[in-house]
């Protein structure tokens, strides 16, 4: 497939080739907004704590211990010892601080999460302290993330050549292909697998990821997943459908919204298109979503909204990607919309590249899949200034959900929760965001592959993959 590695031969190493449907995304943890992104960066880069979901906990990772003021406005790290980046030098705490301070520098959308900062005291090579202008309870979320990868001070930040303290480093990086090499000095349990490829082949393969190994011969797409080579997981988020405010037209009216959100109705998506659709969304969150009434509107009640919003019959544009379920919900929605006197044109678009879509599209297909630290991932959704989100609202809207959050990081873990629902029923209540199902997601596995375990967004973490071959012949006892 065009990879060579002439540094390194694979002969005798255990080597895991992943298959995905489109190519790789800027790799830069100041600006990472993707799941698939992020979730490599985790393999590359550590962080000073990381947090464990299913405990609701952190853990210690570059950091073995901290300290906590009594009024949260002061955290000091204590830092393993002898940790080392992937180009050799020893980790200290002046490469945390410098990693906060560059995320001031390139002003990341992450500095929202840092704004309380007022001081960072190395008290030594493996000691540092931050100082906050008000208590902040949710501090150790924001150095669990992937914004917080520790980066080396020593080396200027180049995509192509990621230097980290995590369990896999860059050997190779192009349009094609990602190539991770397992690093010998990793501080923690060594990954078992020796190398991963990562390949990027759109417009050529489903979108089921797939994991083969290279002694299955050339690339090529895996036959239809059975029970023994395929593993299913339900992800934290939901397809839906973003108003696109920044372009003239009905959907600034709500009745018109509502009236698309009637059409886009999740349960009848579910019963007439099925797939990986698993459950209806009214929510990112499938537990509150559960808690909604899923009465079916009649094409009479769609029609009473269009009137109501004074539409004229002209054409809404409706952007999608090429992918194959969101194409196909793209052209049910458009066929619903005929039946209810709503004329829609479909306008396909690349993932995450709205320059192309955003002066022609009247509604945005998006997809959404929350970290497991779910509080973090809601969050960052509605903060995070390089999302789609923030793309498509108007800077009023904009304000409201900055105000709505704004006292978000000094509460309790039940208060933010309970702040984060208020500010996600402004979204739906205003459909600004439309929701679609949750969705099951699938990947197909070689059948050597043992240690599944599935990492942050869902993913098969690949620090835990093994390949198990079989009895060795007898007759050569």
């Amino acid at each position: 497939m065009g990879y060579h590695s002439e540094a390194e031969s694979t002969t005798g190493l255990d080597v895991l080739r992943i298959i995905g449907n489109r190519h790789v995304q800027d790799l830069d943890p100041a600006f990472v907004y993707t799941a698939f992104e992020a979730f490599l960066l985790g393999q590359i880069y550590s962080t000073l704590v990381t947090y464990d979901a299913s405990g609701g906990r952190f853990a210690p990772a570059l950091a073995h211990m901290w300290e906590v003021s009594e009024d949260c406005t002061s955290y000091i790290f204590y830092l393993r010892k002898g940790v080392r980046f992937h180009h050799g030098r020893v980790k200290t705490s002046r490469d945390v601080k410098e990693t906060l301070l560059r995320l001031k520098d390139q002003n990341s959308p992450a500095m929202w999460y840092f704004r309380d900062v007022i001081g960072i005291e190395l008290l030594g090579d493996h000691r540092i302290r931050f100082d906050l202008s008000r208590s902040n309870r949710f501090f150790l979320h924001a150095l669990s993330s992937i914004y917080m990868s520790v980066l080396p001070y020593d080396l200027e930040f180049n995509a192509a050549r990621l230097s980290g303290t995590g369990p896999y480093r860059v050997i190779n990086l192009s349009d094609d292909v990602l190539v991770l090499s397992a690093f010998d000095d990793y501080y923690g349990i060594s990954p078992l697998l020796d190398q991963v490829e990562i390949w990027s082949l759109p417009d050529k393969w489903a979108s089921v990821r797939q994991y083969q190994l290279p002694e299955a011969g050339e690339l090529r797409p895996s036959q239809a997943p059975c029970d023994n080579n395929s593993i299913d997981y339900p992800a934290l988020g939901c397809r839906y459908i973003l108003t696109n405010f920044r372009k003239k037209g009905h959907q600034h009216n709500l009745h018109f919204r509502q009236a698309m959100s009637m059409l886009y109705l999740p349960t009848a998506l579910i019963k007439e298109l099925g797939g990986n659709r698993i459950t209806p969304a009214a929510s990112f969150l499938p537990w509150l979503s559960l808690q909604s009434d899923w009465s079916e509107p009649g094409i009479e009640e769609i029609r009473e909204s269009l009137q109501l919003s004074g539409y004229d019959g002209g054409v809404i544009t409706l952007a999608c990607t090429a992918r194959k379920e969101e194409s196909e919900e793209a052209k049910w929605l458009q066929r619903r919309g005929e039946a209810a006197g709503i004329t829609i044109q479909l306008l396909e678009y690349k993932d995450f590249n709205l320059d192309e879509i955003i002066g022609q599209a009247d509604f945005v297909f998006a997809e959404e899949v929350l970290e497991d630290d779910w509080q973090w991932g809601m969050i960052n959704y509605f903060v995070n200034t390089s999302n789609h989100l923030h793309r498509l609202l108007l800077n009023h809207q904009l304000a409201e959900i900055g105000q709505a959050v704004s006292g978000f990081s000094g509460l309790d873990e039940d208060s933010r929760s309970r702040l984060l629902e208020q500010t996600e029923s402004m979204l739906r209540d205003q459909a600004w965001v439309l929701y679609g199902c949750h969705l099951n997601k699938r990947a197909q596995l070689n059948q050597s592959l043992f240690g599944l375990h599935t990492g942050p967004f869902g993913f098969l973490d690949i620090s835990k993959l093994w390949i198990k071959s079989g009895f060795p012949d007898r007759s050569g006892l």
